[in-house]
């Protein structure tokens, strides 16, 4: 078995678990379409990514180095991205 078939196979079980938990625990349609659509937004990039890594290893190391400074920063900037809510 390949790593990029791993990888997806990872990937299937663990959006898939996901989307299980977004249709069994929300509890208004509103809140069900926002995880939904976050959980859709991180399974498109989780493969996208995987799809980088099979093909170009050179690229792939770069672009998780960015995902990893943009998730650093939105801990700090989130407050000014989406207002303060408590």
């Amino acid at each position: 078995m390949s790593q990029y078939r791993l990888m997806n196979m990872i990937g299937i079980f663990i959006f898939g678990g996901i989307a299980l938990l977004v249709v069994l625990q929300t509890d208004k349609a509103e809140k069900a379409i926002e995880a939904g659509a976050f959980a859709a937004v991180m399974a498109v990039i989780y493969f996208v990514l995987a799809a980088i890594c099979e093909k170009n290893r050179s690229i792939f190391i770069p672009v998780i180095g960015v995902l990893a400074v943009l998730a650093v920063s939105m801990i700090f900037l989130q407050g000014f991205f989406f207002g303060s809510h408590h």
